[in-house]
Parts: structure tokens; sequence; C-alpha cells
């Protein structure tokens, strides 16, 4: 009987050979206006029409398996409707990397951006051309600059084999409404991006050049805001920001940046400077005017911003203006409050705690950040009145006094939980600077409920009480083996539910130790369908975000394989955690334990079994039990793949 390790090599084999669905290009699939481009590159075409708003996945031939070898060309085609726009987004990419001598690519992924149609010709110069894998992409997510986009896929031919070790590429496409991107105020005669606004539209929106494609290099735009003398201010909220962040430690000193002023021009008063990737990022004037002046270099460009601008009158130039018509109470208690994080903590309770609050009341409290801040509600007292069944587990509570809390998912108000009888919720967060609570009482008057009490608080650390967070107050912890040998980790805001939207990395450096994870607490969400839509931890020995492929993704409810512990190969290790903007759950609470990374002994194996081909072979004693391992290098996410086959 042949030894295991011949039954691994035709295993092996099949894995690399068997056929697997592909996408089908074709030549008659090519679009042809003027250019006899795709005949002369034997292109093979794919061609997505947008049908209103149309959205789904794009993938090159034979992924997730490995493409081939010698494809000449394939143009991957989009095309909007009049007004519409492209947009790609990658969510996985694993090409040939460029070649070290000269940085170029070999295997390509060029991308045409800026078409007047849909088509190209050897004259045109694409924008981007990709190559090696997601973690080497400088940005994950292209547009289009009018209503078609063409990506071309090109492959060296082969010398041996047909099949390359790379999976290729796979991603989403939407055609987005292009008015959608127009700034509302009146641009300046002569310019390409300065703006004037007035209080002829008392609210609406604006953008850096080209957005939401990169901003130009050597970008100079200026946009005043011209309010009405002596009459309030101006209020701005940067829903998006990414300008190119050179690492400098003030952005005053970054060559792209945002400055504010306060007044019609630069001589006022500087507001701040911005910088780098933020979102809801809010600015004020004291002044019914305002001045923001953006700028560029040519070196590195990046998405830009698109902001939001409210004139504010007077009496409400305190706080941001936001349309409510129920901001309101219908008795004489004004329980509404607008809370800013100059407070960073505090309680709130409601009218008359510990007595009795009155009927037919409304209270509204909208809590406000700055970017790098998220707010905690953590209940203490729950007591409303309640006749739907037993108020210690309400079923429903449609007619009965409530709280609602709500968040912002695209600045849109989303409802995030509906409370309500003496059951004291798990605490919540906000996925943004910004969280609103909303309490209703009906109009019964006779009742002993005293209400509810709560604590806020403005946090940086998302909740998250070990490791050392990054200067940047993001997502991001380490745990370093100098400071620590064992501890824990929580996912945000445990054990309260986690926030929607957010991703957060927790890096694990050992010095001459391995680390070892182990789940004590775990639930996100309910299941682990649809794949690209839950809630997940996964697990990778490369820094810089490149996919570890031998390890699996947690999801769902805790099992018993997940209280197995997790080890690291080497002496780095990186958790991740990324929720989406549906579900939530209670996150997961693991132990992090540094052991010694224990040397490994090699010796040779027998040359009948590798023939003259291995310099590279070599073996290891595992409980006192010879295994023989055989090393293919499949360069995937810069990584040497192993296939381990063992005779004992």
């Amino acid at each position: 009987m042949p030894p295991l390790w011949y039954f691994g090599l035709i295993q092996l084999a099949h894995v690399i050979t068997v056929n697997y669905a592909t996408i089908n290009p074709d030549k008659d699939n090519c679009i042809n206006y003027e250019s006899d481009y795709h005949v002369d590159r034997a292109c093979e075409c794919i061609v997505y029409q947008s049908l209103g708003g149309t959205e789904g996945r794009f993938n090159s031939p034979n992924f997730p398996q490995f493409y081939s070898k010698g494809i000449e060309c394939i143009l991957f085609t989009f095309i909007g409707d009049l007004d519409e726009l492209v947009e790609i987004k990658f969510t996985d990419f694993d090409m040939m990397y460029p070649d070290a001598n000269n940085n170029t690519c070999k295997d390509y992924l060029r991308l045409f951006l800026k078409l007047n149609r849909p088509e190209i010709n050897e004259n045109m110069q694409h924008n981007y051309e990709l190559c090696g894998s997601m973690s080497t992409l400088q940005q994950k997510t292209f547009y289009s600059k009018d209503r078609s986009l063409i990506m071309e896929f090109q492959t060296t031919r082969p010398l041996s084999q047909q099949l390359t070790f790379f999976k290729g590429f796979r991603g989403f496409f939407r055609f987005l409404n292009a008015k959608q991107f127009i700034s509302d105020g009146v641009k300046q005669s002569g310019t390409m991006c300065s703006w004037d606004f007035s209080t002829s539209k008392l609210s609406g929106k604006f953008f850096s050049p080209l957005y939401p494609q990169n901003y130009p290099s050597h970008s100079k735009c200026q946009y005043t805001f011209y309010g009405q003398p002596n009459e309030g201010t101006v209020y701005i909220q940067f829903q998006n920001l990414q300008i190119y962040d050179e690492g400098v430690d003030s952005c005053s000193k970054s060559s792209d940046r945002i400055a504010i002023y306060d007044g019609m021009n630069s001589s006022q008063p500087l507001i701040k400077y911005l910088c780098g990737i933020r979102n809801q990022e809010e600015v004020k004037s004291t002044t019914p005017y305002l001045y923001i002046e953006f700028l560029s270099d040519g070196r590195n460009q990046r998405q830009g911003f698109a902001a939001n601008y409210t004139f504010q009158h007077k009496s409400h130039s305190n706080s941001p203006s936001y349309s409510n018509p129920d901001y309101s109470t219908t008795t004489t208690f004004n329980c509404n409050q607008y809370i800013e994080s100059k407070t960073k903590h505090g309680i709130i309770m409601s009218q008359n705690h510990p007595a009795s609050y009155p009927a037919s009341t409304r209270c509204t409290y909208i809590f406000n950040g700055t970017a790098e801040e998220r707010i905690q509600i953590k209940f203490t007292r729950m007591d409303l009145f309640f006749d739907g069944g037993n108020p210690n587990e309400p079923y429903d509570c449609d007619g009965q006094d409530s709280i609602k809390i709500y968040i912002k998912i695209d600045n849109d108000e989303k409802e995030l939980d509906y409370t309500c009888g003496k059951k004291i919720p798990k605490m919540f967060m906000s996925n943004i600077p910004w969280m609103k609570v909303v309490f209703e009482s009906g109009s019964r008057t006779q009742h002993s409920n005293t209400g509810f009490a709560f604590e806020y608080k403005f946090l940086t650390n998302y909740g998250i009480t070990t490791g050392e967070q990054d200067n940047r107050k993001e997502c991001r912890f380490t745990y370093n083996s100098n400071r620590s040998l064992s501890g824990y980790f929580t996912s945000p805001n445990f054990p309260g539910y986690y926030p929607r939207f957010t991703e957060c990395h927790y890096k694990f450096i050992g010095q001459n130790h391995k680390v070892r994870i182990k789940f004590v607490e775990y639930e996100l969400g309910s299941r682990c369908e649809p794949k690209d839509r839950v809630d997940f931890v996964d697990f990778s020995n490369f820094d810089g975000g490149a996919q570890d492929k031998k390890m699996k993704k947690f999801c769902g409810q805790m099992t018993e394989k997940m209280r197995e512990p997790i080890q690291s190969d080497l002496e780095f290790f990186r958790v991740t955690f990324k929720s989406n903007s549906m579900y939530e759950g209670k996150g997961f609470n693991a132990t992090y334990e540094f052991v010694i990374n224990e040397e490994t002994t090699f010796s040779s194996p027998p040359k009948s079994l590798v023939g003259n081909t291995a310099n590279t072979m070599h073996s290891s004693y595992i409980d006192n039990k010879k295994c023989y391992c055989i090393i293919f290098y499949l360069v995937l996410t810069l990584t040497i793949q192993f296939l381990t086959v063992c005779t004992l």
C-alpha cells in the first residue's frame, strides 16, 4: 500500500486541476464606437448595464480559485444611465506582486475612470494600475467621472503550468445618481472649486472638487458662507473626510488640509485645521459668516470631503439645527436637552424621579460629541407604566410608556432600541458621535411608577479598558508581552451591545513569545448568513490587514469549537472585530496569554520521498513521532502556504 504522503500529493493535484464555475467573457460583448482597441488586443468583454440604481457583484475568472496565465485582455465595462456615476469596491484582491526591480505589474488590472463613453483606445491613459494584495492597495473604492468605467485585466503568458497561485479579485458595483454630489451654493466665476453660500438656501451640502472621485493635485478651493448680519451662526458637519495624512503631528503642517475661519476670509480667527480620515466632524462659527479653504499638493490624493451646512438663527445657535416637529412637551416641564461633550459624563432622570413622572410627556435628549468620541448609555433605573403583561419581561411596547434610542447610519436616523416596563436594558453605544433618547408617557394620570435614570459618557476608548490604544483614538489596541504576559480583551462596550458599523483591531506582539487566545463569552448576532452581512471576528498571523486564509472567522453564537484555544504561529497575531449596520449583540470577552516560543529542530527527510527538486524540505518531531513535511510555495498574501502530509 502506498504511504500516506502519496495520497496527499494526489489530493493536491486534484485541488489544483479541478474545474470551477467562472464568468463568461465573450468577444461579441465588446462595444465598438470608433475604436478597434478590443480587436487589436484580442479582448473579451463583460458588460454591466444600469437599469436605474442597479448594483451587483463582479469577479475575475475562476474566483475564488486561481486565475489562469496568458489572459490577453478582458474588459469589464460598466455603463450607467444619464446622470449616473459608477462605484466599484474591491472586497478581495490577490494578484501577482509588482516586479521587485522596477515596481511594475506583470499581471495587472487597469482602471479607466474618466471616460466620455464606454470604450477605450490605444491612446488613452489608464488612471490606475493595480496588482498585489488587499493590504497593498492604497484605496479599495473607485468612482467614475462620468457614466462609464472600464477595467482591463491581463495576465502574463505561461512558461510552464497554466494556473497561477493567485485568486484574482472580487467586488461590488453600484450606479449612483450624480446629482447628489453637486454643491448647493453658487460657483465663483472663473474658478474650478470655489463656492459662495447664502441664506437664500438655509441648509444644503458641499463637496471637495471631483467628489466622490479623488480630489485633483494642486487644489486651492474656497467656500464662503454669508449669513444675515447680526443674526445667527453657521453650522458645518463633515459627513465624510478623507484627506491625505503625511503623518505630521498637526494638520497645520500637512500639505493637504482644510482650514476653517470664523469670518468671511482667512484674516479672521482660525477655528481649526482638519486632515486625515474623520467622520461626523462638526464646526460652528460665532458670527453669521464662515470661510473654509481646502489645499492639496501634487503628491498624493484621496477622496476629499462631503459636508452639510446650516445657517442658524440666534435663538438656535447654541446647538445644531434639526427638524423634529415633535421636539416639545405637552406639559410646562421642558425636559428637552442638547448635550455636548464639554461635559464628559452625567446622569439623566425622568421628571420628579424618584417620585412618579407626569402624564402626556415627551422628552428628547440629543448627545453630540467630537469626531473621535462615542456615546455610551447605561440605564440604572427603569420603572415605566406597563399594562400589557409582565413589566419585568415586556413583550410589546406599542401603546405603553416607552423609551426609544436612535443612532445615525449614512446620516439617516435609525431606531436602535425600543424599551418599556421595568426591565433594565443593556448598555448602548453609538456608532458615530451622535445619539438621541426619546421618552414618551401616555395620558394616564394615576400611577406610581418612578420613571427612569441613565448615565451617559462620551468615550474615546470604545469602552475597551485594556491594551494600549493608538494615538488617533481609533478602535485599535496593542497588547505587548513586555507589558503583560496575560490578561483579557473585549468587544467595544462589553458587556453591553456593541455598536453597529464598527471595526476594531487587537494586535498581540510577543518578544520571543507566541500568544494564545481563548474566548470566555461570545455572542455576535444570532446567525452566520448571509456571509457578506454578518458580524464577525477573524484572526491573522500577518500585519497590514492581510488575510490569513487558514484561519476561520467566528460569527453567530458560541460553540464548543470556539472554546478551544487559538495560538499564533509566530510572535505576531491580530484579532479583528467587525459589525454591520443591521444587527448587534453582546460581543465577546476573551483572555490572552503569551507563551514561550520554543525552538523547533530540523533535519533532512529521505531523498526518496522528495526527489531532486526539494532543497528546502524539513522534518519536525511532534510527540516523538516523525512527520515528513512537504512545503509548497504558494505565494498568497505575502505568505508561504504549507501542505503538510504526515507518516507515522
